[in-house]
């Protein structure tokens, strides 16, 4: 194959039916021809060859600031509720927010966050058997402070084999407690015992008012259905509404301050 000889600007090679150009000398040269362009052109020449470059480094910025804006307008999560079978609120329950500002609690930086996702009393099985795998899930993450339901969900979260709720002596004295008597949910822990060995449907379950007919009466939830804040979220006034403190809560004193604040 014959080559020819080399052009002028050195950046064309010419042989028998073929031309090899230098790109590095092209792109330099047609560089040179556009300083002496008009600015339009010079600009529409720019974005021919870099507009890719550009939205992806636009879009990198974007993401970006999107991350670094949720990072700082993020809120400290100081208390985690699960509100079985209730309806989420249009807004902050009254009561949460008076919490805050009785505690001092900045809303703007901490938040306690109130699920209202799950359902125990749905009559579907599927929705049933999810809302205890979640429960579960998240008492064993310790994710979650307290739990507020109706006596059907109260109840067999109480005789659950895990010992999901606290003993509220462990949280409350004695005088504390004996001035909420008539708005105690108590469970039995023989029957608990027994529960745990042959099955939640196969055992009777005592008055859970009635501790004294009990082998070992344990104070596990508080009825504070007279707390008009969330009625927003339980809307069913003929029935009782129960707080259970969970066992393994991240926030014990927190929650039990909570608990105070709504019965006062």
């Amino acid at each position: 194959m014959r080559i020819a000889k080399k052009a002028d600007r050195g950046s064309v090679f010419q042989a028998k039916g073929c031309v090899f150009v230098n790109i590095s000398e092209y792109i330099s040269n047609e560089k040179e021809k556009m300083k002496s362009k008009p600015f339009r052109q010079r600009l529409s020449y720019f974005w021919d060859y870099y507009k890719w470059y550009i939205l992806v480094a636009l879009l990198a910025l974007v993401l970006l600031g999107h991350t670094v804006s949720a990072k700082l307008t993020q809120k400290d999560v100081i208390l985690n509720g699960i509100l079985i079978d209730g309806m989420a609120p249009l807004e902050v329950p009254a009561a949460v927010q008076s919490f805050y500002d009785a505690n001092g609690i900045d809303s703007q930086k901490q938040e306690m966050v109130l699920d209202t996702g799950l359902a125990l009393d749905s009559g579907m099985p599927s929705v049933v058997a999810n809302t205890y795998q979640v429960i579960h899930a998240r008492v064993g993450a310790q994710d979650a402070d307290f739990i507020m339901g109706y006596e059907y969900a109260i109840q067999r979260l109480a005789y659950d084999s895990s010992h999901m709720f606290a003993d509220l002596r462990e949280l409350f004295s004695a005088e504390t407690l004996a001035g909420w008597e008539g708005s105690i949910y108590y469970i039995d822990g023989s029957v608990l015992s027994l529960i745990a060995g042959a099955g939640f449907e196969e055992i009777p379950l005592p008055d859970p008012f009635q501790p004294e007919d009990m082998t070992d009466p344990i104070p596990v939830a508080l009825d504070v259905s007279a707390c008009a804040a969330f009625s927003s979220v339980y809307y069913s006034s003929d029935r009782p509404v129960y707080i259970s403190v969970v066992s393994n809560a991240p926030n014990r004193e927190l929650t039990a301050r909570f608990i105070e604040f709504l019965l006062s």
